[in-house]
C-alpha cells in the first residue's frame, strides 16, 4: 500500500516493485538495489520508504533534484562535493 501523509509518499507495508496509482500518477516502491534502475528508466515517481543507503546513489547517476532523505540511514558522504 502506497499513500501520502503530510505531503510525503509512504509505503511501510509494501514490497519492492509494488505499484499504486494515486491521483492519476503511478508510484513504484523502491529500495537500495532498485532505485537507480528505476531512475535510469525514467521513473521518478518513487516511494522510497524502504530505501536506506544513499552513499553511492549520486556518484555515477548525475542526479539532481529535491529528495526526502528521512529514511536514509547510511549517507555520510552523499552530499560531499555536491553542488547545485
Amino acid at each position: 500500500m502506497i499513500y501520502f501523509e503530510n505531503g510525503t509518499c509512504k509505503c511501510p507495508d509494501a514490497s519492492v516493485a509494488d505499484t499504486e496509482t494515486i491521483s492519476g500518477t503511478l508510484y513504484t516502491v523502491v529500495e537500495d538495489s532498485t532505485i537507480a534502475g528505476e531512475i535510469a528508466n525514467g521513473n521518478v515517481n518513487l516511494c522510497t520508504t524502504l530505501f536506506t543507503d544513499m552513499s553511492e546513489l549520486f556518484l555515477n547517476n548525475g542526479l539532481k533534484g529535491i529528495w526526502i532523505v528521512s529514511t536514509s540511514l547510511k549517507n555520510p558522504s552523499t552530499w560531499e562535493g555536491y553542488h547545485t
